[in-house]
């Protein structure tokens, strides 16, 4: 099994209108929480286990702040209640709020694996999609930071000692 010191899946896509991938799935969905983080993380946690003091790190967004995850057809946008009205904000949050409460529940089940399993936010960085996605609203996001500065924490979970990190956190 190769070695595996981290992974981080900050990967993603905040649509203004329902786009699918070629496999039928919404693109939010699919680049933040089914392929980007859920198989990705499948895949990768064999090469992990085998691997001291490794860990597993989903970037996550403040976007999801005051978002619970909802019903599987909402966070997929399949729901037929909602055929016709798409809002890419809220698949973005529930996609984040997923990749939270799956990293919660990887924590606990690869506890005794030693595998560190983490979700962050980099705070609100000051990026080409967050100019995309707000607009003159990201004003009400202020202060925004640089990218290497929302990189900075992303960077400390993957290096600090594992002892320093609690499995199933949110930094």
């Amino acid at each position: 099994t190769p070695r595996l010191d981290a992974v981080v899946c900050n990967a993603g896509a905040l649509m203004n209108d329902k786009t699918l991938t070629k496999e039928g799935i919404e693109v939010t969905f699919a680049s933040h929480l089914l392929f980007g983080t859920y198989l990705l993380g499948v895949l990768a946690m064999p090469s992990l286990k085998a691997t001291t003091g490794s860990r597993f790190i989903a970037v996550s967004s403040g976007g999801m702040y005051n978002v619970p995850f909802p019903a599987w057809d909402v966070a997929t946008s399949t729901s037929s209640r909602h055929k016709d009205k798409y809002d890419g904000q809220m698949a973005y949050a529930y996609a984040k709020r997923g990749q939270v409460l799956l990293c919660e529940r990887w924590a606990a089940a690869h506890a005794a694996d030693g595998v560190k399993v983490v979700s962050c936010h980099p705070g609100w960085t000051s990026t080409p999609a967050v100019e995309s996605a707000y607009g003159d609203s990201k004003k009400y996001l202020e202060p925004m930071r640089a990218p290497w500065e929302g990189a900075e924490g992303i960077a400390w979970l993957c290096v600090a000692p594992a002892e320093e990190i609690e499995s199933g956190a949110f930094y």
